[in-house]
Protein backbone atom coordinates (compact mmCIF):
# COMPACT_ATOMS: atom_id res chain seq x y z
CA UNK A 1 0.00 0.00 0.00
CA UNK A 2 2.87 2.31 0.86
CA UNK A 3 2.72 5.41 2.74
CA UNK A 4 3.56 6.40 6.07
CA UNK A 5 4.27 8.98 9.00
CA UNK A 6 7.50 10.10 9.42
CA UNK A 7 8.63 12.69 11.61
CA UNK A 8 11.48 14.15 13.26
CA UNK A 9 11.82 14.57 17.30
CA UNK A 10 10.16 18.00 16.73
CA UNK A 11 7.22 16.33 15.15
CA UNK A 12 8.05 18.03 11.76
CA UNK A 13 8.18 15.89 8.75
CA UNK A 14 11.11 14.56 7.99
CA UNK A 15 12.77 14.88 4.56
CA UNK A 16 14.75 12.10 2.68
CA UNK A 17 17.46 12.56 0.17
CA UNK A 18 15.55 10.46 -1.84
CA UNK A 19 12.50 11.02 -3.91
CA UNK A 20 10.17 7.47 -3.35
CA UNK A 21 10.75 8.22 0.66
CA UNK A 22 9.78 11.79 0.26
CA UNK A 23 6.47 10.74 -1.81
CA UNK A 24 5.54 7.75 0.60
CA UNK A 25 5.55 10.05 3.55
CA UNK A 26 2.21 11.17 4.51
CA UNK A 27 3.41 13.97 6.84
CA UNK A 28 4.77 15.10 3.93
CA UNK A 29 1.70 14.34 0.90
CA UNK A 30 -1.13 14.89 3.04
CA UNK A 31 -0.16 18.85 3.98
CA UNK A 32 1.12 19.23 0.10
CA UNK A 33 -2.56 17.91 -1.23
CA UNK A 34 -4.14 20.15 1.39
CA UNK A 35 -2.50 22.97 0.83
CA UNK A 36 -2.03 22.65 -2.87
CA UNK A 37 -6.37 22.48 -3.30
CA UNK A 38 -5.95 25.99 -1.23
CA UNK A 39 -3.74 27.29 -3.74
CA UNK A 40 -6.06 26.44 -6.45
CA UNK A 41 -9.08 27.59 -4.87
CA UNK A 42 -11.00 24.35 -3.63
CA UNK A 43 -11.91 26.49 -0.17
CA UNK A 44 -13.90 29.49 -0.18
CA UNK A 45 -16.74 31.29 -1.87
CA UNK A 46 -16.27 29.75 -5.33
CA UNK A 47 -16.52 26.55 -4.42
CA UNK A 48 -19.34 26.98 -1.31
CA UNK A 49 -20.79 23.24 -2.16
CA UNK A 50 -17.21 21.81 -1.69
CA UNK A 51 -16.46 22.97 1.45
CA UNK A 52 -20.18 22.25 2.84
CA UNK A 53 -20.25 18.72 1.78
CA UNK A 54 -16.52 18.50 3.17
CA UNK A 55 -18.02 19.86 6.38
CA UNK A 56 -20.56 17.83 6.32
CA UNK A 57 -18.74 14.82 5.88
CA UNK A 58 -15.77 15.43 8.25
CA UNK A 59 -17.80 16.97 10.67
CA UNK A 60 -15.64 19.90 11.01
CA UNK A 61 -16.69 23.29 12.24
CA UNK A 62 -15.57 26.05 9.49
CA UNK A 63 -13.23 27.07 12.11
CA UNK A 64 -11.25 23.75 12.39
CA UNK A 65 -11.61 23.49 8.53
CA UNK A 66 -9.76 26.71 8.25
CA UNK A 67 -6.99 25.56 11.27
CA UNK A 68 -6.39 22.60 9.51
CA UNK A 69 -5.72 24.07 6.14
CA UNK A 70 -3.58 26.92 7.72
CA UNK A 71 -1.69 23.54 10.01
CA UNK A 72 -0.59 21.89 6.72
CA UNK A 73 0.30 25.38 4.74
CA UNK A 74 2.65 25.67 7.45
CA UNK A 75 4.24 22.31 7.18
CA UNK A 76 3.95 22.46 3.60
CA UNK A 77 5.62 25.74 3.48
CA UNK A 78 8.38 24.07 6.00
CA UNK A 79 8.55 21.40 3.46
CA UNK A 80 8.83 22.59 0.44
CA UNK A 81 12.56 24.50 0.36
CA UNK A 82 13.70 21.24 1.64
CA UNK A 83 12.17 19.31 -1.20
CA UNK A 84 13.67 22.17 -4.24
CA UNK A 85 17.20 21.93 -2.60
CA UNK A 86 16.81 18.20 -3.61
CA UNK A 87 16.52 18.56 -6.91
CA UNK A 88 19.49 21.42 -7.30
Amino acid sequence: MGGNFVTDDLKRPRVSRFERDNWENDAIQFARMISELKAVGYFGPEFGPFENLLLHRTGFSQEKLDDLIERAERVWEFVKPQLERLQE
